[in-house]
């Protein structure tokens, strides 16, 4: 039985970390203890023999220096990781999956406990990203003994299941409280840069400098998960200037009362809902924009509206009606994945 589940991600301050935060949370409201390690990442692609080639190459003598620094601290984790009935490795696909990154099948073999992947979304839902690995004669889903994301879609919607060895739990963020007071002023955040794209953030800037009612936060640098928290919070609109596979920042912008802006409904792939004759849509908590003036009536339309009404509040209430496990996750199916994971790996061992 699943008592104690172990969570390896990376200390970075990105999506990865805040979904290690959302299991270990879920696991703690369904009385599973689940400890994060931080530096668990690491250690995995350091388990690959001196002479086994990995996804970037290093030098021999690096390579044994290495070995030597760490080999108690590595010894050490990985007999802590015999402690624990469940692991699971928090972190973005395709670093995931490829080869000679993360020597996922060694912990495995050494250990002798499942393996997990938890993600944005399954990758048995992105056709391309799937075909991009196996061009690359990388793992593919059948790699993790269970595969959790956040969403059931990704370029297409799919149905977790125990054959696919899938289950969708959703984000447990309930320790990012919902914001549904008025918003003291008009604050939009210009989303990082990001290579190829910058054409479409330089356009939204200069968009938004032709109002002065609007005050213009533009993302750069580092940040840690509080202080990003807390400019979601002051913001009233986030400009995304990508297609996103998920985009872990617009849930947490969405549930403090903060407008998504985008200019394809493409760019929120995982965001799709369904109406009754099964046509995709995204609800009103976001605004697509297909051209430059469209933006501009609606962000006029806005600073005559926010003096007057609380947008914030329509819009994580709009969120939470459309997404209520992107909120709160879907403990009940967390729950159940245990059971079945349990299932799954006595029936693998036989």
């Amino acid at each position: 039985m699943i008592r104690k589940v172990a969570i390896i991600t990376r200390p970075e301050n990105k999506s990865p970390k805040v979904l290690a935060y959302s299991f270990q949370s879920s696991c703690k409201e369904i009385g599973v203890d689940a400890d994060i390690f931080w530096e668990g990442l690491g250690i995995l692609s350091r388990m690959f023999g001196v002479f086994q080639k990995t996804k970037y190459s290093r030098n021999l003598h690096f390579k044994i220096r290495l070995k030597i620094k760490h080999l108690l601290s590595d010894y050490l984790f990985l007999k802590k990781m015999k402690s624990y009935d469940l692991i699971v490795i928090s972190d973005c696909s395709p670093n995931a999956y490829w080869k000679g990154y993360y020597n996922i099948e060694r912990l495995r073999k050494k250990i002798k406990k499942p393996i997990a992947l938890y993600e944005v979304y399954f990758l048995g839902n992105s056709i391309s990203q799937s075909e991009i690995l196996k061009k690359g004669n990388d793992f593919g889903i059948d790699r993790y003994d269970w595969n959790y994301s956040i969403s059931p879609v990704a370029e297409i919607r799919g149905i977790p299941s125990e054959n696919n060895k899938w289950s969708c739990i959703g984000l447990n963020l309930t320790s990012v409280e919902i914001n549904k007071n008025p918003k003291k002023e008009i604050i939009a955040i210009v989303d990082f840069v990001q290579s190829g794209f910058e054409e479409n953030r330089k356009m939204q800037i200069d968009l938004l400098k032709k109002f002065p009612e609007i005050k213009i936060i533009s993302l750069e640098g580092d940040y840690s998960i509080t202080e990003i928290r807390q400019l979601y919070k002051m913001a009233s609109l986030f400009f995304v200037q990508f297609p996103e596979s998920f985009g872990v920042s617009i849930a947490e912008c969405l549930s403090v009362g903060c407008q998504i802006i985008i200019k394809e409904e493409s760019w929120a792939m995982s965001w799709r809902l369904q109406d009754e004759f099964k046509k995709e849509f995204l609800p009103e908590c976001f605004f697509i924009y297909e051209n430059n003036d469209l933006l501009a009536d609606y962000l006029s339309i806005y600073i005559q509206e926010h003096s007057h009404q609380n947008l914030s509040a329509r819009v994580s209430n709009t969120f939470i009606n459309s997404y209520p496990t992107f909120y709160y996750g879907d403990k009940s199916e967390l729950k159940n994945s245990f059971t079945m994971i349990e299932r799954s790996f006595i029936e693998n061992r036989k």
